[in-house]
């Protein structure tokens, strides 16, 4: 099957047949004509169409990133970070969801920050969750306008986690020492774990600080068979920011030996310093029955 054809065959909504290296060139990464073909499939295809080719681009760029054999899911191709904002939100539709969720958790924060106009524009015309957050992980001082404007039109969504989180970002330190009190005060497993997610949506100062003293938490969540420390969350939170520090990467820690290196770069890039001692080693186990 040709490149042409198959990229004609997602735009009529065929699924994606997991072959990323079909969209490569000779360099091992995605290849021009590939990355034109897919393009115009976001711009001109509807529906599963444009979902399927927003898939096939995804794959093609974070499989081929030298970081992916690392455990890092990464998109750091400028052209693709620039289709993703420019071209993902043409539609309000499943490709848009994958589009702005990469730019979430898998765009590094300098190749995202050149694209801050065009993304507040998008959460001005079409406010929803995922476009909260990114507007509170771009940090950026247009936002606080944009952040009102969404909100005198529609009271409802101040009160979403998403929206407070964006708010938190932008200087509601109520909010934000709220949410860091509640981290710090819960013994709740569960909420440690969900609370740590919106630090990490927060991302200030403060936030990731609080984070990362947390990576000695021993809360564990209990949902037999499996057993998950919240150090899984805790490290989640911290990657939104850090998004492609090896160390954070979630296959990494099969040993104390990756908290070693998770704290080293939690120590270097925030200052934090811990006086517990580290819990047993947890990340994810399965118990026998």
């Amino acid at each position: 099957m040709t490149l042409e054809e198959r990229v004609s065959a997602l735009a009529r909504g065929e699924p994606y047949d997991g072959d990323f290296r079909a969209y490569l060139g000779p360099d091992g990464r995605p290849a021009p004509a590939a990355l034109d073909l897919l393009e115009r499939g976001l711009r001109e295809a509807e529906g599963e169409g444009r979902e399927e080719g927003a898939r096939a681009l995804l794959a093609a760029v974070e499989q081929s990133d030298p970081m992916w054999r690392e455990g890092g899911v990464l998109v750091r191709d400028p052209r693709v970070v620039r289709a993703l904002v420019e071209l993902g939100p043409l539609r309000l539709d499943g490709a848009k969801e994958l589009c702005l969720d990469a730019l979430l958790y898998a765009v590094p924060l300098e190749l995202l920050r050149p694209h801050a106009g065009a993304l507040l524009d998008d959460l001005r015309a079409h406010p929803d969750a995922t476009a909260f957050l990114l507007a509170a992980r771009l940090h950026d001082e247009r936002a606080g306008p944009v952040l009102d404007e969404a909100f005198a039109l529609d009271p409802t969504w101040a009160d979403t986690r998403e929206s407070l989180c964006a708010a938190a970002a932008y200087g509601d330190r109520l909010t934000e020492v709220a949410t860091v009190e509640r981290f710090v005060q819960t013994g709740d497993p569960v909420e440690k774990s969900e609370l740590a997610l919106e630090l990490g949506w927060i991302g200030t100062p403060l936030a990731l600080r609080t984070l990362g003293e947390a990576l000695r938490t021993p809360l564990v969540q209990e949902d037999f068979p499996l057993r998950r420390s919240c150090r899984v969350e805790v490290v989640a939170g911290l990657r939104t920011t850090f998004t492609d520090a090896v160390p954070l990467f979630e296959n990494r820690f099969t040993s104390d030996a990756a908290y070693d290196e998770a704290e080293r770069l939690v120590a270097d890039r925030l200052g934090v310093t811990w006086t517990t001692p580290r819990p047993p080693f947890l990340w994810k186990e399965i118990q026998p029955h």
